[in-house]
């Protein structure tokens, strides 16, 4: 767990707190099964949020439910507008966007005025905030360490490992990150 857990734990905060303004803040989260958005997802629901999680696959489903979604969705294959207007009638406060992609874009129309997007580097193309709505690049903020450690700390937590590999088959994990995995994919340095 401590190996996957740094980056992708600061690069979710990081965005969290630059989107979470109170208790009940209704979050669409794209990427929930992913990396960094399956401690997103945890970390929001700590922080109070009430979370619609856009997951991929059915397993992905699956996983962010168990970790607490409000409402799972798998990107891929629902009907991801109808679902979230119905979990959000009145719009959404905010949204963590984790990937790209025009099924992306044509939800950041259910945001409600004044609500904000967060994404962190490495989301391209870049998400486009409808008129009214506040758009935030957010990476991972060292100096949340403390933070993250009294989050994760609260109650149970999971980093979800879905393979990992010695650190001289780096070329291998990169490869396995271009195929659909739910979590991190991780290296191993060994000691000799």
């Amino acid at each position: 767990m401590a190996g996957g857990l740094p980056i992708a734990g600061l690069t979710a905060l990081s965005n969290l707190k630059a989107l979470l303004t109170g208790d009940r803040t209704k979050l669409m989260l794209w990427g929930a099964s992913g990396g960094v958005g399956h401690i997103a997802l945890q970390l929001a629901k700590k922080m109070g949020a009430s979370v619609f999680a856009i997951a991929s696959g059915a397993d992905g489903v699956e996983l962010v439910k168990q970790l607490g979604a409000d409402e799972a969705v798998d990107g891929h294959g629902d009907d991801v507008v109808q679902r979230a207007r119905t979990f959000a009638p009145d719009g959404f406060d905010a949204v963590l966007v984790l990937l790209s992609g025009d099924d992306v874009q044509s939800t950041l129309s259910l945001m409600r005025q004044g609500g904000i997007i967060s994404f962190p580097n490495g989301v391209m193309p870049e998400p486009k905030a409808p008129d009214g709505v506040e758009l935030k690049k957010a990476n991972a903020d060292p100096m949340l360490f403390d933070q993250l450690n009294r989050l994760i700390s609260i109650d149970q937590f999971q980093v979800h490992i879905a393979q990992t590999f010695p650190l001289e088959a780096a070329a291998q994990a990169q490869s396995a990150m271009k195929q659909h995995y739910l979590g991190k994919i991780v290296l191993r340095v060994s000691r000799e």
